[in-house]
């Protein structure tokens, strides 16, 4: 099977096919060679890992020559056994093109078009018959390299396997968490500002001692701020968090339970991100499928795909879930938020995921801004951001039900 594929922007477009049908070879049409070279060196990447073994070829024309096109698809037409012509994409006049060699060739030319939004396969060359393919899905990292992008590397890839590292007992940790923080997100926010203060500084591994005579905490933190400290600590304490808390007079000493544990509480708002993340994870179909099938945190992504020592264009995503063929791109807010988080949101999730992409931005308390709310609000609507307001007063339910159609428009 030959797959002729009009080279489109919107690249999982011109992989879809090649993905659903694995053809021994694929011909992308278009008027720029040299893109579509190098744009197919993403693809072979990802096809290979998929098991796929395709051979990439080029045809150059003219997008406004539609004697040419057809000219040059009729060679084509001619020259290869079985051709099967994708419509999903592509410029206008390569489509009508394919209209005028169906009148010419009949069945010796098939057609099809395939829905990356609900993944229905429609015939477009007999009867209209349609197929769905809802099992077919790519991972965050291929997602990105489809795009030309590399996933860098996220919250869990230096130590953990990000696959498996929201197990039951972490959720349970994670839960845990995030009960404390939502009962007042402000004080949280606070509370951890100053741990991760103070560990950067002091801590090592998964302990924190404090020498209160010997450390600034007595200059620079008047006694509200201490009791903030040891009010956290013995909620963390009693949650079993911490395997050790140590409150005397001379000094404050914590053992956090594990390394996940203690990232999160000496990274502001990275409860948020991995509650989020745990709830994706972990929401199923009727019919026990996961909802995404796959969920990444703390993702950093370089644009053009080349790491090198010079500069480098790399954003970070708080959390991305695909649902299939669909990203999602999450920016979790627990504190702070400014307008230009719209903005790099936006900008992220258009570059590696095109009119399929999904955006979500999801915070705890927007009102806290004042009138600057109500602006974000509808910016957040013109640029098609889904804002999930108010999340930590969500009960579980209502947390799992929104994480479950942050996919749907």
């Amino acid at each position: 099977m030959t797959i002729i594929e009009f080279f489109d922007k919107t690249h999982i477009e011109n992989i879809v096919s090649t993905l659903l049908l694995k053809p021994k070879k694929v011909i992308f049409v278009g008027n720029n060679r040299k893109m579509m070279e190098r744009c197919t060196e993403n693809y072979s990447e990802v096809v290979k890992r998929h098991g796929i073994e395709t051979e990439f070829a080029f045809c150059t024309v003219n997008q406004n020559d539609l004697l040419k096109i057809v000219q040059e698809l009729s060679q084509i037409v001619e020259r290869e056994e079985e051709c099967v012509f994708d419509l999903s994409g592509g410029e206008d006049l390569y489509l009508a093109a394919v209209g005028i060699l169906f009148e010419r060739y009949g069945e010796k030319i098939q057609m099809h078009r395939y829905n990356i939004s609900n993944g229905r396969l429609t015939d477009c060359d007999s009867q209209g018959d349609v197929q769905f393919y809802n099992h077919l899905s790519v991972s965050a990292e291929d997602n990105i390299r489809i795009y030309g992008g590399k996933i860098i590397r996220d919250s869990f890839s230096e130590n953990f396997d990000n696959a498996t590292v929201f197990d039951d007992d972490f959720r349970k940790d994670i839960d845990s968490m995030w009960n404390i923080s939502s009962q007042n997100s402000r004080l949280w926010n606070s509370s951890v500002n100053v741990i991760q203060f103070f560990y950067s500084a002091y801590g090592e591994k998964d302990c924190l001692t404090l020498e209160i005579e010997k450390t600034i905490l007595a200059v620079k933190f008047n006694s509200d701020k201490l009791e903030l400290l040891h009010s956290l600590f013995r909620q963390l304490s009693r949650a079993g968090l911490l395997t050790e808390y140590i409150n005397d007079e001379k000094r404050i000493s914590v053992t956090f339970k594990n390394e996940k544990i203690r990232n999160v509480l000496t990274t502001s708002g990275q409860i948020l991100e991995y509650k989020i993340t745990s709830v994706a994870k972990n929401i199923c179909e009727s019919d026990g499928t996961p909802v995404y099938s796959d969920v990444r945190t703390g993702v950093f992504i370089d644009w053009d795909g080349v790491i090198s020592d010079g500069y480098d264009v790399i954003n970070e995503i708080d959390v991305m879930m695909m649902k299939n063929l669909i990203p999602v791109f999450v920016s979790c807010k627990n504190g702070q938020l400014g307008i230009d988080e719209l903005y790099k949101l936006s900008l992220v999730a258009e570059r590696f995921g095109g009119k399929y992409a999904k955006k979500v931005l999801i915070t705890s308390d927007i009102t806290r801004l004042g009138r600057s709310s109500e602006y974000i609000r509808e910016r957040a609507k013109e640029m098609k951001i889904k804002l999930i307001e108010n999340v930590d007063l969500l009960s579980e339910e209502e947390l799992r039900k929104t994480v479950k159609n942050l996919y749907k428009s």
